[in-house]
């Protein structure tokens, strides 16, 4: 289960949450507080969900104009294909149109044999139901047998898989017109020259099968370039800001 709470200061109330459903408050409140657990057994374990979407900016799928094949959980940061049929597609609810962005999935669920593809592409691209999204999406993606496409078109293969387990995604720079890919923090390929003038979106195209990925809250692609990686005015406050919350190497 999920659990948690929220705190109003200024009335003194606390609900709290199991599931994302209410389920109960307290009243009265007050003075300096912080948010604890207490283990009563040993060999007991949770995990914190930080609010990913306001302290890193990073955006859940997004649950409108959802294709029915596609399922969202945890807090909209996890889509499965549930019905094993066509190449359904998902989209974030974040897009971009100049600056540097990142984007990053965890693949928990993808059968030998199985097809996922990532990569940005048009506002639209949630519409798409083909395995490479055609070229009025104006898509550029990954996939898992190793393939970039563009536009509608495989333009490199034989290039790295990705499985189960495995943690995929990209930088991309609008400005500077280039999306880079990576699969577990190293480089798997690249394309430039992206379209311009355009408004992008990062999107997950799902193949035959009940297979499922996970948005990473905390990028490790980003740790990779907080410090070298030139940065416009208007992401360079949302970078910073990220930056503070980033585990220090060790």
């Amino acid at each position: 289960d999920d659990i948690g709470l929220q705190a109003d200061y200024a009335s003194g109330l606390i609900v709290f949450y199991k599931n994302r459903h209410p389920v109960g408050q307290l009243t009265g409140f007050g003075g300096e507080m912080y948010p604890a657990v207490i283990f009563t057994n040993d060999n007991y374990s949770v995990t914190i969900h930080t609010n990913a979407k306001e302290r890193l900016q990073v955006p859940p799928f997004m649950a409108d104009k959802l294709n029915p094949q596609i399922q969202l959980d945890h807090y909209d940061f996890t889509a499965s294909n549930v019905t094993e049929e066509g190449y359904p597609t998902v989209r974030v609810e974040g897009k971009y149109r100049v600056g540097t962005f990142f984007f990053e999935i965890t693949i928990d669920s993808l059968g030998p044999g199985g097809y996922l593809c990532f990569g940005l592409g048009s506002l639209n691209i949630h519409e798409n139901t083909n395995y490479i999204p055609s070229e009025k999406y104006s898509s550029y993606a990954y996939s898992s047998v190793g393939e970039l496409y563009a536009l509608g078109e495989v333009v490199s293969a034989g290039h790295q898989h990705f499985v189960e387990g495995n943690i995929v995604g990209f930088m991309c720079s609008l400005d500077r017109s280039f999306v880079t890919f990576y699969i577990n923090n190293r480089q798997a390929g690249e394309l430039r020259n992206l379209a311009p003038n355009m408004e992008y979106t990062p999107f997950v195209v799902f193949g035959n099968g009940k297979f499922s990925v996970s948005v990473n809250r905390v990028p490790h692609i980003a740790k990779l370039f907080a410090v070298n990686e030139t940065q416009t005015a208007e992401t360079k406050d949302s970078r910073d800001e990220a930056k503070a919350y980033l585990p220090v190497p060790k």
